[in-house]
């Protein structure tokens, strides 16, 4: 259950339309507690305003993830992700695909697994 919830909210923070920005914002509130959460929660208009102009749409798609440690409330998740972003402002462009890794701390609450951090982490080419 953790990875599949834990997949599920990672696709979810890299996916946003730049036409619906404030229901972009509660999909990423619905799927994360505590600061991460209250972070989110206080994204300002002004922010919101800045995210639509930008005119893009990203897309986030969990390649691969794997749990790394769980116990009753608490789990760590790794994925690998592709968030495709395509750029309205140039609608004859090529989607842009990007490749991230991120390391998941997640809570159980509410019979829900959320996001408690989520972090990008660096990818060593040496």
């Amino acid at each position: 259950t953790v990875l599949i919830e834990a997949r599920q909210a990672i696709a979810t923070m890299n996916t946003l339309d730049y036409r619906s920005v404030d229901k972009g914002v509660k999909a990423w509130s619905q799927v994360t507690t505590g600061t991460l959460r209250d972070q989110l929660d206080g994204v300002s208009a002004d922010d919101r305003t800045l995210l639509a102009e930008q005119k893009k749409i990203s897309t986030g798609r969990v390649v691969d993830a794997a749990v790394i440690d769980v116990d009753d409330g608490t789990a760590t998740v790794i994925a690998a992700v592709e968030v495709t972003v395509r750029d309205a402002a140039k609608p004859d462009s090529e989607p842009t695909v990007k490749r991230n890794r991120f390391s998941a701390d997640l809570v159980k609450t509410g019979g829900r697994w959320k996001l408690e951090s989520l972090q990008q982490v660096a990818v060593s080419l040496s």
